[in-house]
Protein backbone atom coordinates (compact mmCIF):
# COMPACT_ATOMS: atom_id res chain seq x y z
CA UNK A 1 0.00 0.00 0.00
CA UNK A 2 1.23 3.42 -0.61
CA UNK A 3 2.90 5.27 1.68
CA UNK A 4 0.42 8.14 1.55
CA UNK A 5 -1.88 9.36 4.68
CA UNK A 6 -5.60 8.96 3.02
CA UNK A 7 -8.74 10.33 4.99
CA UNK A 8 -9.87 7.39 6.96
CA UNK A 9 -12.82 6.42 4.97
CA UNK A 10 -10.34 6.00 2.40
CA UNK A 11 -7.72 3.95 4.38
CA UNK A 12 -10.95 1.82 5.70
CA UNK A 13 -11.94 1.18 2.09
CA UNK A 14 -8.35 0.08 1.21
CA UNK A 15 -7.42 -1.93 3.95
CA UNK A 16 -10.55 -3.86 3.25
CA UNK A 17 -9.73 -4.36 -0.28
CA UNK A 18 -6.52 -5.38 1.08
CA UNK A 19 -7.56 -7.78 3.57
CA UNK A 20 -10.24 -8.98 1.26
CA UNK A 21 -7.98 -9.88 -1.43
CA UNK A 22 -5.47 -11.78 1.51
CA UNK A 23 -7.96 -14.15 1.99
CA UNK A 24 -8.87 -14.89 -1.35
CA UNK A 25 -4.94 -15.55 -2.49
CA UNK A 26 -5.08 -12.82 -5.02
CA UNK A 27 -2.55 -10.33 -4.73
CA UNK A 28 -3.26 -6.75 -3.93
CA UNK A 29 -0.95 -3.79 -5.76
CA UNK A 30 -1.78 -0.10 -5.83
CA UNK A 31 1.33 1.75 -8.19
CA UNK A 32 2.50 4.82 -9.23
CA UNK A 33 2.45 4.92 -12.09
CA UNK A 34 -0.15 6.26 -14.49
CA UNK A 35 -0.99 2.97 -16.06
CA UNK A 36 -0.59 -0.72 -15.26
CA UNK A 37 -0.12 -4.03 -17.91
CA UNK A 38 -2.24 -7.10 -17.83
CA UNK A 39 0.61 -9.17 -18.74
CA UNK A 40 -1.14 -9.69 -22.15
CA UNK A 41 0.41 -6.25 -24.10
CA UNK A 42 -2.35 -4.37 -22.55
CA UNK A 43 -2.19 -1.28 -20.50
CA UNK A 44 -5.48 -0.13 -18.33
CA UNK A 45 -5.78 1.78 -15.25
CA UNK A 46 -6.57 -0.97 -13.16
CA UNK A 47 -7.64 -5.03 -13.94
CA UNK A 48 -8.41 -8.01 -11.35
CA UNK A 49 -7.35 -11.10 -12.68
CA UNK A 50 -8.36 -14.29 -10.46
CA UNK A 51 -6.28 -16.79 -8.75
CA UNK A 52 -5.86 -20.45 -11.04
CA UNK A 53 -4.27 -23.76 -10.64
CA UNK A 54 -0.92 -21.66 -11.57
CA UNK A 55 -1.08 -18.28 -10.69
CA UNK A 56 -2.06 -16.17 -7.49
CA UNK A 57 -5.04 -13.46 -8.40
CA UNK A 58 -3.97 -10.10 -9.27
CA UNK A 59 -6.18 -7.02 -8.48
CA UNK A 60 -3.78 -4.16 -9.14
CA UNK A 61 -4.27 -0.21 -9.76
CA UNK A 62 -1.98 2.71 -10.73
CA UNK A 63 -2.78 5.74 -9.10
CA UNK A 64 -0.16 7.99 -10.21
CA UNK A 65 -0.68 11.18 -11.99
CA UNK A 66 -4.40 10.88 -11.06
CA UNK A 67 -6.94 12.23 -8.51
CA UNK A 68 -8.03 10.30 -5.88
CA UNK A 69 -11.70 10.20 -7.20
CA UNK A 70 -9.90 8.66 -10.36
CA UNK A 71 -8.37 6.15 -8.94
CA UNK A 72 -10.61 5.39 -5.96
CA UNK A 73 -13.53 4.72 -8.87
CA UNK A 74 -10.73 2.06 -10.35
CA UNK A 75 -10.35 0.32 -7.23
CA UNK A 76 -13.83 0.18 -6.37
CA UNK A 77 -14.29 -1.30 -9.94
CA UNK A 78 -11.84 -3.62 -10.15
CA UNK A 79 -13.18 -4.69 -6.55
CA UNK A 80 -16.34 -5.48 -7.46
CA UNK A 81 -15.24 -7.69 -10.56
CA UNK A 82 -13.18 -9.76 -7.31
CA UNK A 83 -16.64 -10.37 -5.96
CA UNK A 84 -18.23 -11.17 -8.64
CA UNK A 85 -15.91 -13.68 -9.31
CA UNK A 86 -15.94 -14.69 -5.68
CA UNK A 87 -19.25 -14.83 -5.90
CA UNK A 88 -19.57 -17.12 -9.04
CA UNK A 89 -22.07 -13.96 -10.16
CA UNK A 90 -23.18 -15.78 -13.85
CA UNK A 91 -22.51 -12.04 -15.24
CA UNK A 92 -19.07 -12.27 -14.31
CA UNK A 93 -18.66 -16.10 -15.94
CA UNK A 94 -20.74 -15.64 -18.97
CA UNK A 95 -18.72 -12.51 -19.72
CA UNK A 96 -15.79 -14.35 -22.30
CA UNK A 97 -19.12 -15.36 -24.20
CA UNK A 98 -19.88 -12.44 -26.35
CA UNK A 99 -19.64 -8.88 -26.39
CA UNK A 100 -22.69 -8.05 -25.18
CA UNK A 101 -22.48 -10.20 -22.24
CA UNK A 102 -19.14 -8.11 -21.52
CA UNK A 103 -20.40 -4.78 -21.97
CA UNK A 104 -23.52 -5.47 -19.80
CA UNK A 105 -20.98 -7.09 -16.98
CA UNK A 106 -18.70 -3.63 -17.89
CA UNK A 107 -21.77 -1.49 -16.62
CA UNK A 108 -23.06 -3.46 -13.86
CA UNK A 109 -20.00 -3.47 -12.59
CA UNK A 110 -19.34 0.62 -12.35
CA UNK A 111 -23.06 0.71 -10.47
CA UNK A 112 -21.96 -2.10 -8.14
CA UNK A 113 -18.66 0.21 -7.72
CA UNK A 114 -20.08 3.48 -6.74
CA UNK A 115 -22.52 1.29 -4.05
CA UNK A 116 -19.43 -0.29 -2.64
CA UNK A 117 -17.60 3.48 -2.25
CA UNK A 118 -20.98 4.91 -0.36
CA UNK A 119 -21.06 1.99 1.50
CA UNK A 120 -17.59 2.94 2.99
CA UNK A 121 -19.18 6.90 3.46
CA UNK A 122 -16.78 7.82 0.21
CA UNK A 123 -18.89 10.77 -1.44
CA UNK A 124 -19.83 10.40 -4.26
CA UNK A 125 -19.35 14.16 -6.17
CA UNK A 126 -20.71 15.48 -9.42
CA UNK A 127 -17.19 15.08 -10.67
CA UNK A 128 -16.71 11.11 -9.54
CA UNK A 129 -20.90 10.40 -11.05
CA UNK A 130 -19.50 11.93 -14.14
CA UNK A 131 -16.84 9.99 -14.82
CA UNK A 132 -18.87 7.00 -13.99
CA UNK A 133 -21.43 8.19 -16.50
CA UNK A 134 -18.85 8.83 -19.44
CA UNK A 135 -17.28 5.30 -18.94
CA UNK A 136 -20.52 3.80 -19.13
CA UNK A 137 -21.39 5.96 -21.99
CA UNK A 138 -17.87 4.76 -23.65
CA UNK A 139 -18.71 1.10 -22.90
CA UNK A 140 -22.09 1.64 -24.69
CA UNK A 141 -20.74 3.01 -28.00
CA UNK A 142 -18.19 0.71 -27.91
CA UNK A 143 -20.45 -1.95 -27.96
CA UNK A 144 -22.62 0.53 -30.84
CA UNK A 145 -19.47 0.42 -33.03
CA UNK A 146 -18.57 -3.12 -33.01
CA UNK A 147 -22.46 -4.18 -33.84
CA UNK A 148 -21.56 -1.87 -36.66
CA UNK A 149 -18.94 -4.50 -38.06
Amino acid sequence: MPKKKYPKNIERFINHVKHQCDLLDVEFKLTKGYAVYTGEGNSCFGFFSPSNEKHKGLLKVAIGKKTREEWILTLAHEYAHMLQWFNQDKIYEDFHDNEDAYFDLEIQTEKEALKILTGFDIKITDSLKRKSDKYIRQIRELLIESKKK
